[in-house]
């Protein structure tokens, strides 16, 4: 059956009662009934192969020729269909986001023409009113429900958001396969819809975002809406890398202990990872002031401690209790430890294990305050040996300053000088990018030359053409520009190599010295 254009008998006004909202419509306001009351929103269907030819209203009647055939798709999913498994990777997935009857005007822009009186052909296209949406709609043409409609699915495999009709069901299997659309030919259901919008171009832009909204939210989708395609960038891809540039805050919070710096250390994971802003980092301050305190925590405090510990490692925490911790606490401060806060686990496990084994010595016997405070600052010894960390000499307090050296300086060097370095090889490589994203210009020569073929175009096309090639010559433009800021990271990485061996060199002969 061919599409049938308005005013046939398969349209009719709205007199329905259902609210006009609720029923299916296109970007460009054209209605439709489909009559599936019982249709689940959100749906995930089950699909078979795409054709990703683009179909066009001269072929759509061959791709679609199978109306009358056995392997016509009914309009309502069949059990193979929604046969879904979410989990399983291997299972070809869509959302279900309208339908494409076969009786409905084919709104294709310009694709639609008929001759006029004058022997022209014009386009036939329906195009809404300018500010109409769908909330304020008061009456509109509707196309009734019509049993040849196709489902229109959006594969939730692609990066962008395609349509494709549903129009062969495999005789074995029962899945269809699909054939692509456009845009204007869909249906869409309500809640792929947002029915404020007031213009064609507004609902082109937000109903597919919305699709996309939804794709993702389909639990195991595989899109990224940061990599959606869009026309008016350039797709290059920034090869991102956080190491040098962390490693020259560390440098600085080395030498400064200035606190901003460690919001900026957390600034910089989160630039790399968005999802480092969801969770909630643990603080765990009772812990960190149990290691590092200067005074002796109170056994509510051991408590709290204790709790912390549980959340952390629950085998430690089972061989623990405040008792314990209140005499460990003792035993650092009396040791004068201070230990790496990565390394606590493994210092509570040795206590614990330690105590256990001069009881079971003991038979049973009180292990006596001297006993167990030898024991814990022995170990605490032996662990500050094996964690290379030094014991702090102030008397007044556990927690070590950091000692002015040489170290940190020249770390400090060196991270800047990776960082300049991995700049100066990251500019170079964006700008080749571009490059290769836009093509090759050389053929064409100078601007004034294409411009010049421009404006003898004989056609649309061959000006397309000659427009791309202005836009890769602006590109090779823009690569000579930032050629001189290229050489000048070179040279300021370099430099800042040169500074870091001076310096270790001066360190090392005052060092003789």
């Amino acid at each position: 059956m061919d599409d049938q254009p308005a005013g046939s008998s398969c349209s009719k006004n709205i007199t329905n009662p259902k609210a006009i909202s609720e029923y299916d419509f296109t970007v460009h306001l054209a209605a439709y009934d489909s009559g599936l009351e019982e249709r689940v929103p959100k749906q995930l269907l089950r699909y078979g192969t795409l054709e990703k030819k683009r179909d066009r209203t001269s072929r759509v009647v061959a791709v679609l020729a199978a109306y009358n055939s056995p392997t016509r798709p009914s309009m309502e999913p069949n059990p193979q269909e929604l046969a879904v498994d979410a989990e399983d990777p291997n299972q070809k997935l869509a959302l279900w986001v309208g339908m494409r009857p076969a009786c409905a005007r084919v709104l294709y822009d310009g694709d639609n023409k008929e001759q006029n009186s004058g022997g022209k052909m014009q386009s036939t296209k329906l195009t809404a009113k300018k500010g109409v949406s769908i909330n304020n709609l008061r009456t509109t043409e509707l196309a009734t429900t019509d049993q040849t409609a196709l489902r229109v699915v959006c594969p939730r495999s692609k990066e962008t958001v395609v349509y494709y009709a549903l129009v062969h069901e495999d005789e074995q299997t029962k899945i269809c396969d699909g054939v692509m659309v456009d845009i204007s030919q869909v249906y869409f259901f309500p809640e792929y819809r947002n029915d404020d919008d007031t213009a064609v171009s507004e609902r082109k832009s937000n109903w597919p975002k919305k699709v996309f909204e939804l794709l993702v939210e389909s639990n195991q989708a595989k899109a990224d809406p940061t990599r959606t395609y869009d026309r008016t960038k350039s797709q290059v891809d920034r090869p991102l890398s956080i190491a040098s540039e962390l490693g020259s805050v560390m440098a600085k919070y080395s030498l400064t202990e200035a606190p901003q710096h460690l919001d900026n250390i957390q600034d910089l994971v989160r630039k790399l990872d968005p999802e480092v802003n969801k969770p909630m980092f643990r603080k765990n301050a009772n812990l960190y002031g149990f290691i590092n305190g200067t005074h002796r925590p109170t056994l509510e405090e051991c408590n709290l401690v204790l709790e912390e510990i549980d959340s952390l490692w629950p085998g430690v925490a089972s061989r623990l209790s405040k008792n314990i911790l209140h005499d460990i606490s003792l035993c650092i401060r009396s040791a004068r430890i201070t230990l790496p806060y990565r390394h606590i686990r493994a210092y509570l496990m040795v206590c614990a294990r330690e105590l256990e084994v001069i009881k079971e010595k003991g038979d049973g016997e009180e292990v006596t305050p001297s006993i167990k405070k030898s024991m814990y600052a022995d170990i605490g010894l032996q662990a500050l040996e094996t964690f290379g960390d030094e014991v702090n000499d102030d008397e007044e307090t556990s927690v070590a300053a950091s000692p002015a050296g040489t170290e940190p300086i020249l770390q400090l060097a060196k991270a800047e000088a990776e960082r300049a370095d991995a700049l100066a090889r990251l500019f170079p490589m964006i700008l080749d990018m571009l490059k290769d994203s836009q093509g090759d210009h050389s053929q064409f020569g100078s601007l004034a030359e294409i411009f010049t073929r421009f404006g003898n175009a004989p056609d649309r096309d061959a000006a397309k053409d000659l427009a791309v090639h202005i836009h890769r010559l602006n590109t090779d433009a823009i690569y000579s520009i930032f050629a001189p800021v290229r050489r000048m990271l070179e040279e300021h990485a370099a430099g800042l190599n040169r500074l870091g061996v001076d310096l270790s060199r001066g360190f090392e002969e005052n060092a003789k010295k």
